[in-house]
């Protein structure tokens, strides 16, 4: 059935599109004047500068990406759209970082020509295009909880407005990776067990282009701990695309309780109880 009239590519892109036409919040209406740098912990700097320096790398992962989906229409207008975004991101972080007096602009200018000469998207180039979806849904999901958390957590309210803003336009990235994960698997085949691959293997980006990435990370599990709350919205995202029985079926895998516990000291029964009750 053809789409309806003025439909841009698909409906999925069409309804991600006109949304973000609608919500799309401007950079240059920030007042960093309005920033209390008083009010910010030596945690959330270090946490800030981490989150900035992954959505840094952005161009260089949609690099990746627009190749491998250079022959879908749909897509590829997605990803220049997404990309935009997360520039903005980057962008909006990295002027709140040197407004806030609180770094040393040379040396974050030097961190910054480092991190960019790193790698972010060869593992991606080789998931078939489920897993891509799955990844980036579960990616997308994880910061949209990081940054809605770190907005909680802050008393400084240029932050909190900012972490709000781009806490939205993550979620809106993983609604349309989580449809196009959906489309996929309605197409049958042996795609399940390919979304587990990912979910078992699954890593956030960054130790790949960031120097002592560690160290940023334990600054944002103070900011933004990870919760039964962080892991119950993941779990449902994961339900939502594979179904509520085949979540239950992936969480009696033992590599997959191991995983949670060693890497993020989540009991996973606990996050299926909090699901399965919702």
């Amino acid at each position: 059935m053809p789409n309806p009239p003025g439909t841009m590519f698909t409906p999925e892109f069409d309804r991600f599109f006109r949304t973000h036409e609608k919500v799309m919040w401007q950079f240059s209406a920030i007042d960093f004047s309005a920033l209390r740098p008083d009010l910010l912990t030596p945690d959330e700097v270090e946490a800030l500068r981490g989150a900035m320096l992954v959505e840094s790398h952005n161009p260089v992962y949609t690099m990746r990406i627009l190749e491998y989906y250079r022959k879908d229409h749909e897509v590829t207008a997605f990803v220049t759209t997404w990309g935009y975004e997360e520039m903005k991101h980057y962008a909006v972080l990295r002027a709140y970082l040197e407004a806030s007096g609180k770094v040393d602009v040379e040396d974050l200018d030097r961190e910054l020509r480092t991190t960019r000469g790193g790698q972010w998207g060869d593992a991606e180039t080789r998931f078939s295009r489920v897993q891509s979806f799955t990844y980036a849904m579960v990616q997308e999901q994880a910061t949209a909880r990081f940054y809605k958390r770190f907005a909680e957590f802050t008393k400084e309210p240029l932050l909190q407005e900012i972490l709000r803003l781009i806490s939205k336009d993550e979620y809106r990235h993983c609604q349309y990776y989580l449809d196009k994960g959906k489309q996929e698997l309605a197409l049958g085949g042996d795609r399940l067990r390919e979304v587990d691959e990912i979910l078992l293997n699954f890593q956030m980006p960054g130790p790949s282009f960031i120097h002592d990435f560690d160290k940023y990370v334990q600054a944002g599990l103070k900011v933004a701990p990870i919760d039964i709350g962080a892991m119950r919205e993941t779990a449902d995202k994961v339900a939502q695309l594979t179904g509520r029985l085949h979540l239950l079926k992936l969480a009696t895998d033992r590599a997959f309780h191991r995983k949670l516990s060693d890497e993020w000291g989540v009991d996973i029964r606990s996050v299926l109880a909090a699901t399965l009750r919702a």
